[in-house]
């Protein structure tokens, strides 16, 4: 392989992989030098401009999609003397039901920076304003339900079935055994 030529995946890819497992830059580049990853500077092109590509668009959801949003925090070097060098930072994933399988192809682009990063990154927060109109509560007479609900033996026996010589299946697997009806699909991540 000549170099200059191509970014070949599976030296771009084990670089990505290091960088994420390890966040050594000295890794990459050792093995950068030995001629099994791609360079440090190729590794952060790669991030930056897959993380430009994705933003925050969720185009393309089809109707009747279930979306569910995770967000979740994480700070760093929090415990300093002065204060400074600290990290406070939030990542966000939806998971759409049914998934849908997308393919962006990553371009190459080594004009990316950190500041159209995180204008790529923000979510418009919208606050909620009730109706100014009253509502009243009513109470009603609940109906006496005759019928039992099956599935609150479930649990007993997902830990009785522990017991036989059956194959072990979790949580997951019960509920998909015994559950009827159509499956929406398997959803598919998406970070922002």
């Amino acid at each position: 392989m000549r170099p200059n030529t191509l970014i070949p995946p599976l030296q771009i890819g084990l670089g990505v992989q290091l960088h994420h497992l390890h966040g050594s830059r000295a890794l990459v580049d050792l093995l950068h030098s030995l001629g099994f990853c791609s360079s440090y500077h190729e590794v952060q092109c790669f991030e930056q401009c897959a993380v430009s590509s994705q933003g925050t668009d969720l185009s393309g959801v089809s109707d009747g999609s279930f979306i569910q949003f995770a967000g979740d925090n994480v700070d760093h070097n929090l415990k300093t003397l002065e204060g400074l060098g600290t990290f406070h930072g939030m990542g966000i994933i939806g998971a759409v039901t049914p998934g849908e399988k997308r393919s962006r192809p990553k371009r190459r682009d080594t004009s990316v920076n950190a500041n159209q990063i995180s204008t790529l990154g923000q979510i418009p927060v919208l606050f909620y304003n009730s109706p100014k109109t009253e509502i009243s509560l009513r109470y009603e007479e609940l109906q006496d339900f005759s019928l039992e609900d099956v599935t609150t033996k479930l649990d007993l026996l997902w830990k009785v079935s522990w017991s036989l010589r059956t194959p072990r299946i979790g949580w997951s697997g019960l509920m998909q055994a015994v559950s009827e009806g159509s499956f929406p699909g398997q959803s598919t991540i998406t970070a922002n």
